[in-house]
């Protein structure tokens, strides 16, 4: 899917829910879809839009939820699906494991907001908190180094990211690879 259509496509699925009627729902987005749409990267294509979670409100402070899709999101998606002719899961959950061994400190409060309609808000994963999960992918995959080099990620937001990743399991040695690749290490 090319970045121009995204809009189009999220556009159309918070018209459907208005429509609907159903629930307010929070996207938290990451993913190519969060780099492209606050600009942080030159790519201009991905294969869906990947979803962590939901967002919510929960005593006055926002919360990263696993995403239990109700019925009438998961009409809605198809809908646009079928409309588009986008594959079912150009809304991917696939994501969601980010949750499994928690979220850089700060996340909530650094999301980017984006309205589509009165029922669908999305959350972009901020640059910050890209660049703990690029580094974190690149170190699984090698296809997610050009995003991270696109980035241009400061030595700060790499030292950072590096001590993250080994919270999250990663070895020194794969941290240290990856950096290497970054002309950082």
């Amino acid at each position: 899917m090319e970045h121009k259509n995204i809009d189009v496509y999220l556009t159309a699925l918070g018209d459907i829910l208005d429509t609907e009627e159903a629930e307010p729902v929070r996207l938290f987005i990451c993913g190519s879809v969060a780099l492209m749409m606050q600009g942080l990267v030159k790519r201009d294509r991905t294969r869906d839009v990947d979803c962590a979670g939901f967002v919510e409100i929960v005593d006055g402070s926002l919360m990263i939820e696993r995403p239990v899709l109700g019925q009438p999101l998961r009409n809605a998606i198809q809908r646009v699906a079928r409309a588009y002719s986008l594959p079912e899961t150009w809304l991917s959950f696939r994501s969601r494991m980010l949750l499994d061994n928690g979220l850089p400190d700060g996340l909530a409060e650094r999301l980017q907001e984006r309205q589509y309609g009165e029922r669908l808000t999305i959350m972009l994963a901020s640059r910050r908190d890209m660049v703990f999960f690029k580094l974190k992918a690149a170190i699984a995959r090698d296809k997610d180094l050009p995003d991270l080099l696109d980035m241009e990620p400061t030595d700060e937001e790499l030292s950072s990211a590096a001590a993250w990743c080994i919270e999250q399991g990663a070895t020194r040695e794969e941290v240290d690879m990856v950096l290497e690749q970054l002309d950082r290490g």
